[in-house]
């Protein structure tokens, strides 16, 4: 395998790992939510959904496991936003590092 194919490799499993990690924080976050009979809408749910940045995941499962009111009264500011990476790659002893920068864009 050359470095490309290793690089590719390396990404694709990065990536999967973030999709991974996201997945499990909307489902606690709407878990969290369930257990403590607060009813989650549509609109809240496809928020959650679309959301791909861990530190808003984050916020929303702090605000989610410590809440006692609606989640629509927790406001705009936690509104998704895309995710924009940057991908750094480099060698290190001869293995292929690959690093995944988040940006946020707001």
């Amino acid at each position: 395998m050359d470095w490309k194919e290793e690089t590719a490799s390396e990404l694709r499993r990065a990536q999967g790992y973030v999709e991974g990690w996201t997945d499990a924080q909307v489902h606690n976050i709407l878990l969290a939510l369930k257990v403590r009979h607060i009813p989650v809408s549509r609109e809240l749910r496809e928020r959650l959904l679309t959301c791909h940045e861990p530190e808003e995941l984050e916020t929303l499962f702090l605000r989610a496991i410590d809440t006692t009111t609606c989640p629509e009264s927790w406001g705009n500011d936690v509104t998704a936003r895309a995710l924009v990476a940057r991908v750094e790659v480099d060698t290190v002893d001869g293995a292929v590092v690959v690093r995944i920068v988040p940006e946020a864009r707001s």
